[in-house]
């Protein structure tokens, strides 16, 4: 049984559940977890390091933050796929050692670009339900039919056999394909071509 279903999350209260989120931390192996409190914050958030070691065999110490809001439901990933991407690309971008972790995050950011543009189109059949090639009283094409043709435009090979209506959705599938293809060829050129590798990085260093 998930540990969500476990409690009765109405019993306990602000201060319970921040000790909660400690003891997790704590439990999951973090070398060091406590308590932080930035300015304008009401209650206790949590800040945990925990020691990580890559595919590549470079080991780091990667520091987590916890905020600690006691909410009485969350958000399902679906709906921040779109937060998820722009944290993968903020974090791809930053000038740090070249490792495994950014090509890993590197294809998570394009897998979830994909699925950002199947819930745009979602939207955009919720708002005209013959966006996508149904005639008047046509069922609505499914999510995963919005997916398959997401991925389709995003790898630049068309939108199968769905058929966008209209100039404003055309736009959109435009959008991604040119999307796609600037993600490829310029941010893993990045990653490939800026980013040192460990050896080199460790060798800077070592001579500064």
């Amino acid at each position: 049984m998930p540990i969500s279903t476990k409690f009765d999350w109405t019993a306990i209260d602000d201060a319970q559940f921040e000790e909660l989120l400690l003891a997790i931390a704590t439990d999951r192996g973090a070398v060091r977890a406590e308590f932080r409190k930035g300015p304008g914050d009401k209650g206790r958030d949590v800040q945990a390091w925990f020691n990580h070691r890559d595919a590549l065999g470079v080991d780091s110490q990667d520091l987590y933050f916890f905020e600690a809001k006691h909410h009485a439901a969350g958000v399902s990933p679906d709906h921040i796929s779109g937060a998820l991407a722009w944290q993968l690309a903020h974090a791809l971008v930053l000038p740090q050692v070249m490792t495994a972790d950014k090509l890993f995050g590197a294809a998570a950011g394009y897998l979830l670009l994909g699925i950002l543009w199947a819930d745009i189109y979602g939207l955009v059949q919720y708002m005209d339900p013959e966006a996508f090639g149904g005639g008047a009283g046509s069922p609505l094409r499914s999510y995963y039919d919005l997916v398959y043709m997401s991925f389709g435009c995003l790898t630049s090979n068309g939108a199968g056999d769905i058929l966008p209506m209209g100039s404003r959705v055309r736009s959109l599938v435009i959008l991604e394909q040119l999307t796609g293809t600037l993600f490829v060829a310029i941010l893993i050129a990045r990653l490939a071509g800026i980013y040192p590798a460990p050896e080199n990085a460790k060798a800077a260093d070592s001579s500064r």
